[in-house]
Parts: structure tokens; sequence; C-alpha cells
């Protein structure tokens, strides 16, 4: 009779240890909310955009991604923004106040312009560099320190959100 309880315990520390984490993850599907939503940021950012970008944005693009710089050496951000593997759907441009040798578009645009996007970010941080994450409304999803590493794989990821967004 002990060794058949034995074995019913056995049996029954197995089976729930098999069941168990089964369970807990049919209720984190079911009853829990697996998305991230990207937030829309109330910006004149997109305004101030418009009015020196003049390009076909209906359609062709998803998502576009504005490099706003100053700094004069700026390679690594180059390098970084390279590395996102720039999909069709995703159309980069770098303002700056000289003309660089890009791969993607580039819009050499005075200190002014380049103050007045610092001014619709609102961030300290953003006075030499920073990165814009714009959506098909061309309404800003994302804002970025271009010079940190840990910013760029954030808007790595913002922008796999946001073409999830779009397949839906």
């Amino acid at each position: 009779y002990l060794r058949i309880m034995n074995l019913f315990k056995k049996g029954f520390i197995l089976l729930f240890s098999l069941l168990f984490p089964i369970i807990v993850f049919l209720f984190l599907k079911f009853c829990g909310q697996n998305e991230y939503e990207l937030p829309v940021y109330n910006s004149s950012c997109s305004e101030i955009i418009d009015e020196f970008i003049i390009n076909d944005f209906n359609g062709k693009n998803n998502i576009r991604i504005v490099d706003v710089r100053m700094a004069e050496n700026d390679i690594l951000v180059d390098n970084y923004i390279a590395k996102l593997g720039v999909k069709d759907e995703i159309e980069v441009i770098t303002l700056s106040n000289k003309l660089r040798n890009l791969n993607w578009l580039n819009i050499v645009v005075g200190k002014v312009l380049i103050e007045r996007l610092s001014e619709c970010v609102q961030n300290e941080y953003f006075d030499k560099s920073f990165i814009l994450l714009l959506d098909k409304q061309d309404r800003v999803r994302g804002h970025f320190y271009s010079a940190d590493r840990k910013d760029i794989e954030r808007l790595d990821v913002e922008i796999d959100i946001l073409l999830l967004e779009y397949e839906k």
C-alpha cells in the first residue's frame, strides 16, 4: 500500500509540474494584453518638417525617420542608422548644417531650423543631434538621442512595432 501511495505522489507531482506552466501560459495568453502601443506625441515637429520636405509620402513609405544633426563628428550616428536595417517602408532623412555622404536623403538646413526642431521635442539632451520617428500620418511617435546606442536599439524596436501595427 505504501509503495502505491509513493507512486501516486510522484505521479501527481510530475503531472502538476508539467501542467502548471501550460496553465500559466494559457492564462497569460488569453487573459492578458501582450501588445505595446506607441504613444502619439502632441508636437509641432511634423509641421516644421513639412515646411521644407516636399516629396510623396502618401502610402509609399509607412514610416519616416528624421535625423537632425549639428555635430561635426557623427560617423557613429551614420553607422547606427545604417545598421537599423532600413527597409522599403522606411524613409530616412538627415537634416544637418552641411552636406554629408549618406545612402539616404540629406537636406542642408540652417541652425534656426534645428533649434526650432529641438524646441518642439522639448528635451535638453537633444541639443546637438536627435532622431524623430514619424508614422504614416506624419505624427511624432518617438524621439531618440542619436548618439546613444540604447536609444537607437529602442528606435529599432519601435520601428518593428509600427510595422506590425500597419500589418493589422
